[in-house]
Parts: structure tokens; C-alpha cells; sequence
């Protein structure tokens, strides 16, 4: 009886051993992204917390376009100050193309354009000169009036 105990155990350690050796094979011939997927798969709360913006100190302004205006209309900032504007759209049919009146230094008077349900991150330092500086909606149907005030205009004042 010993000795069919002894084969049981030898069997038992042959099959865990031919279980390791199969794992360590996979491991190394699995492609990586393939290792990504199953992790990704694994880890899905994880992986949709926000990611975190390490960045130097500023002022952090967050616009809203909702009913043709920008939520809020104004902020003031000091000169040369890191800014980093936040715009969010959160229409589902409305894009808009945003501009400045005039320009603001390391940042193009046209700066591009926000798509339906989004929020984007646009960095830049204040201009280094006071004044107020207008950001708004270029596309001729939203209607900015500069005139009256109205439309989708936002004030960048500068201190």
C-alpha cells in the first residue's frame, strides 16, 4: 500500500509540474497586448476612474455652453498666469468653433473646435498685458453679437 501511495504522489507532483511548465509557456508566448485585454477585463473600475492632471499652479476656469452662451461669461486672472480653460458641450447636436478676438501669446487666434458631448482642456498663459480678451463662438449661426453682447462669448479679463 506504500507503494501505491508513493506512485499517487508521484503522479500528483508530475501533473502540477506539467500545469506550471504550461502556465510559464503561455506567459511567455501570450503577446502583451493580449495580457492588457485580460487586465483591462479584470480591472474594468479601474480603469474608468479619471485619470489625474498633474500640473503647475494657475487658474482652472470651466465654461459650459448650454442655450447659445457661455456659462459662466467671465473670469478675471492675473497677468502671465498658467490657465487652463475647460469647455464642456453637452448638447447632442451642436459642434462650435472657438476663437479669440485678438491674440493671446503661445495660443492661435482660432483654436480649433469642441464636438457634441465633450469636455476639453485648452492650457495657455494670460497674456502678460491687461485687458479684456474675448473667446467665442465663431460659427456664424450661433449668433455672437459683439455689439450687443450676446451669443456665445466668453470674457477673459486680465489684471
Amino acid at each position: 500500500m506504500n507503494f501505491k501511495k508513493f506512485k499517487i504522489f508521484v503522479l500528483i507532483i508530475i501533473v502540477l509540474a506539467i500545469l506550471a511548465a504550461g502556465v510559464y509557456y503561455l506567459e511567455r508566448i501570450l503577446p502583451k497586448e493580449s495580457k492588457k485585454e485580460i487586465v483591462k477585463e479584470q480591472k474594468t473600475e479601474e480603469i474608468q476612474k479619471p485619470t489625474k492632471i498633474i500640473k503647475e499652479p494657475g487658474a482652472e476656469i470651466e465654461i459650459k455652453i448650454e442655450n447659445g452662451a457661455f456659462y459662466p461669461t467671465s473670469t478675471k486672472v492675473k497677468a502671465g498666469e498658467k490657465v487652463y480653460l475647460w469647455v464642456e458641450n453637452p448638447d447632442k447636436n451642436e459642434w462650435h468653433e472657438f476663437k479669440w478676438d485678438k491674440g493671446i501669446e503661445n495660443f492661435p487666434p482660432a483654436i480649433g473646435s469642441i464636438g457634441v458631448e465633450q469636455k476639453i482642456l485648452f492650457t495657455f498663459y494670460a497674456p502678460k498685458a491687461t485687458g479684456t480678451y474675448k473667446f467665442y463662438c465663431a460659427r456664424k449661426e450661433h449668433n455672437t453679437d459683439f455689439k450687443n453682447n450676446k451669443g456665445e462669448i466668453f470674457y477673459l479679463i486680465v489684471e
